[in-house]
């Protein structure tokens, strides 16, 4: 391989010559090299070797010219050479072409510098110059160098750049080539290796000085059992404000046991230059959901950072939140004098008295859940009346203890749960056309047995016939309501929805305590219920009543 000239000037015309024996030029194809400088690819020309004046031997072979154009001044940087030898590419490697003044150019002064450190921390913010020869500030625009961020001090073309170092790695400051006055500088490249930090710093990414603090969003120092309580971590610090990690957040339950976190939300926060460094903050914020009444406790895990004036690694810590969570209790349920009336009856009907088995019998029941709605507890009520109301033969005051419940709890009674009335009305009604089929059916006997009596007995057939489909059809009712009262239900008692059967996951939507929904499949401790609008979710067991 060869150039001509070696040292070109602006303006040439430059001839690389790539010599390669025994490949005949007709298996072969020039590729286009990539460029990195003030070079320029005009075209290439494949010849056989035998015309050319060096191939005096006559083996068999080739000669791949290319030609580029030199611009400037400076280094120029040939890589990718290579050629294709029946559509596989054979590369060459890279080749560098320095690029002298133009004649009559006054030519380089003494070369000018980066001022810039050795090496740097990762994240922290570090100060760059480019300088002239005679250390005079060089205004130029912000680079762009893989693996570092620069920030401009000051007004664009800026002098100085805030840099830190982003990447696995160290970076290069590029050379460059600027104009000043009537003369030409060149600011050679530098690099600024990148040191290394501890474990856990790599992973706050927090250099410099920090602080932490969590604080609560969503409550005050109380929660009710059942809510979702958000709270947002913070870390404030200067130094790599622009790439810290926010902190993490963990809740300790009644019983010392963790909490599980539903949800973490992307972090957030600002940062600014300030002097020769950054400063800002970095939040995040996580919720996860008050099951048990007692005490909760959010705390910080310690969050690492690193002092680089000290040069050792350090940790911030931030004040415990506590939350007290207790049961939830709702606005009291006043009923009117006529529904007091009515739940006192209920009580009053209650012949078993307070021992024995009463909570066989649909009266205690009744009595024990007017009891329940009388003192305040409304769930209890709706879940003991919707269980009598499944019943085959459900007591009518059922349906009106219901709806006192559901008023109790300022839930809407809603469409009915079933599409059919109770199974009893059904076979209430099939028993009389039962007997009605028995009694004609003897009859139309005996009048066949009589004479001339056919069209009365073709009558009695006729309506035999209708009595049976009628009693038929109320029978098949009949066990269509059974089979669809036999189907499983829950009233939620605690509203603890998730996704899927696990405490970590995420709530899909929210309910009302007293919600009632289809138990649709069950998974250990886990129930999947289908409410009434269509949407479904997965709950424990522990927090329903079935009926």
């Amino acid at each position: 391989m060869s150039i001509s000239p070696a040292v070109p000037r602006p303006g040439e015309l430059v001839l690389l010559s790539i010599r390669v024996p025994r490949i005949a030029a007709s298996e072969m194809e020039a590729l286009e090299p990539e460029l990195n400088g003030p070079l320029r690819f005009i075209g290439s020309y494949l010849r056989p070797l035998g015309d050319a004046a060096a191939a005096s031997d006559g083996v068999e072979g080739s000669i791949i010219e290319l030609r580029l154009l030199a611009l400037s001044q400076g280094r120029a940087e040939i890589s990718r050479l290579g050629y294709t030898v029946r559509g596989r590419p054979v590369y060459l490697g890279s080749y560098v072409v320095d690029i002298a003044p133009a004649q009559g150019s006054a030519g380089l002064s003494r070369p000018g510098s980066w001022l810039a450190p050795d090496s740097a921390y990762p994240f922290a913010p570090f100060i760059v110059r480019a300088v002239g020869p005679s250390g005079e500030a060089l205004a130029i625009a912000t680079p762009s160098v893989r693996g570092a961020l620069f920030y401009p001090v000051g007004a664009l073309p800026a002098s100085s750049f805030l840099v830190s170092i982003s990447g696995a790695t160290g970076i290069s400051l590029p050379a460059m080539e600027l104009t000043v006055g009537s003369k030409l500088v060149r600011v050679d490249a530098r690099t600024v290796d990148r040191r290394t930090l501890p474990a856990k710093v790599e992973e706050t990414r927090a250099v410099g000085t920090w602080t932490v603090e969590a604080r609560m969003l969503s409550h005050g120092d109380e929660a009710f059992v059942g809510d979702t309580v958000v709270v947002e971590g913070t870390a404030r610090g200067v130094g790599s404000a622009a790439f810290a990690a926010p902190p993490r957040l963990r809740v300790i339950g009644p019983k010392q046991r963790s909490v599980p976190i539903l949800q973490v939300g992307p972090s957030f926060g600002e940062f600014q230059v300030e002097g020769a460094t950054l400063s800002g903050e970095r939040s995040a914020r996580v919720s996860f959901q008050a099951m048990e009444e007692g005490s909760y406790t959010i705390e910080l895990e310690p969050y690492f950072w690193y002092d680089t004036s000290a040069q050792s690694e350090r940790s911030a810590s931030a004040r415990k939140l506590s939350l007290r969570v207790k049961a939830r209790v709702y606005d009291s349920w006043v009923p009117s004098e006529e529904e007091r009336a009515v739940l006192e009856a209920l009580i009053g009907a209650d012949r078993a008295g307070s021992s024995g088995d009463k909570r066989r019998n649909a009266t205690g029941r009744l009595a024990d859940a007017a009891r329940a709605l009388l003192r305040g507890d409304a769930l209890t009520a709706l879940h003991e009346a919707k269980a009598l109301e499944r019943q085959f033969w459900p007591p009518r005051e059922a349906f009106s203890l219901s709806g006192l419940a559901l008023s109790a709890l300022n839930l809407e009674p809603g469409s009915p749960e079933d599409a059919l009335p109770p199974p009893f009305w059904f076979a209430l009604a099939a028993l009389p056309c039962a007997a009605l089929v028995v009694v004609v059916s003897f009859r139309r006997r005996a009048s066949l047995r009589a004479a001339g009596t056919k069209a009365k007995s073709l009558a009695c057939g006729v309506f035999l016939a209708l009595t049976a489909i009628l009693c038929l059809c109320l029978i098949v009712m009949c066990v269509v309501s059974w089979a669809e009262r036999s189907s499983e239900r829950a009233i939620v008692l605690v509203p603890a929805l998730r996704a899927v059967p696990d405490e970590g996951a995420s709530s899909p939507f929210s309910v009302a305590p007293g919600s009632r929904a289809v138990i649709v499949s069950e998974g250990g401790s886990w129930l999947f219920l289908e409410f009434g609008d269509g949407r479904s979710a997965w709950i424990q067991a522990e927090h329903i009543g079935r009926y």
